[in-house]
């Protein structure tokens, strides 16, 4: 544990991580513990890892065994080493984290890495190109979605009628609120949007619901407030989704005045252009593909997934 973490404070690049906050992300998870593939040098001492975090999602109705792989980490003086090798510290560490997956049952894999890793994810794929059955492969599915921003001096949004803003949701609201938005959104492939997730993924961000004029809750969006990102959003129909999202801007630029950023999925691209967002010049991705070798990559394709920031 002290190598893992002197690891990450000396090259993540995103400072200090405590025991206990590891641990809390990794190994008490509520979706269960992590995968965790590390390097060791000729020396024994850790150079590398890479976390394959537990998920649940959804797929065409159907409950999914998935990982999420996030915080690659790479000893400084292993990063000079040609992404065009098939030996890369980096492509083990991956192809390491896929085998103990592949036999734990997982089905899917997923991450949602920085627009940085584009090329790392492009070179994969002629290096080890996908090949069903194969433990060293790369996903299939690598995709960006524009990062679009509102002026600050934009016009001003106008508060859609008879709906509520609340910054108070209960936890059996949030899980209703899925239930009833899985059968009529399109959420034909994403992250199981409960009670825990809305916890474990969206606890540290201001989460605004909204609310029809009989008090029901009829979605949510999540911003963070200090990079003024809006992270996350849910809605009972699409429409539903569209109003919460109109509704909540308006709060926000209300009560937080200033620049507004949003991802661009397929979902929200409609609404995100009627509230004047516009593209500037950073990308999200997401790359993802099956495990077992089998199955067509189609319905996991980005315009099926119900995406936010974090997910």
């Amino acid at each position: 544990m002290p190598a893992l973490l002197d690891l990450w404070q000396a090259e993540s690049g995103w400072g200090q991580l405590t025991e206990q906050e590891w641990r809390s992300w990794t190994i008490e998870s509520p979706y269960g513990p992590a995968i965790i593939a590390v390097a060791e040098d000729e020396h024994g001492a850790i150079a590398g890892q890479a976390v394959f975090s537990r998920a649940r999602l959804v797929v065409d109705g159907k409950p999914i065994s998935a990982v999420r792989l996030a915080a690659p980490i790479l000893r400084a003086d292993l990063r000079s080493a040609a992404l065009r090798r098939r030996d890369h510290p980096v492509i083990g560490l991956y192809g390491a984290g896929i085998e103990l997956a592949r036999r734990d049952g997982v089905e899917l894999v997923f991450a949602r890495p920085a627009a940085t890793w584009e090329a790392f994810f492009r070179a994969m794929q002629r290096l080890v190109p996908w090949t069903p059955g194969a433990t060293e492969f790369c996903p299939r599915v690598i995709e960006g979605m524009t990062c679009v921003e509102r002026a600050a001096d934009a016009a001003p949004v106008p508060m859609p009628r008879d709906i509520t803003v609340d910054a108070v949701v209960a936890d059996d609201e949030f899980d209703d609120l899925w239930s009833r938005a899985s059968r009529s959104l399109p959420v034909y492939c994403g992250a199981v949007r409960d009670a825990v997730f809305m916890e474990f993924r969206n606890g540290r961000f201001q989460t605004y619901g909204t609310r029809s004029a009989s008090g029901e809750l009829m979605g949510y969006v999540s911003v963070d407030l200090t990079t003024r990102l809006i992270v996350d959003s849910l809605g009972v129909t699409v429409d539903a989704l569209r109003q919460s999202l109109v509704a909540v801007v308006h709060t926000v630029l209300r009560d937080h005045p200033g620049l507004l950023k949003a991802m661009e999925t397929p979902l929200l691209a409609n609404v995100l252009t009627e509230l004047d967002f516009v593209p500037n010049d950073y990308r999200f991705l997401l790359v993802c593909d099956w495990l077992d070798g089998a199955r067509d990559a189609s319905p996991i394709a980005l315009e099926r997934w119900h995406l936010g920031v974090h997910d």
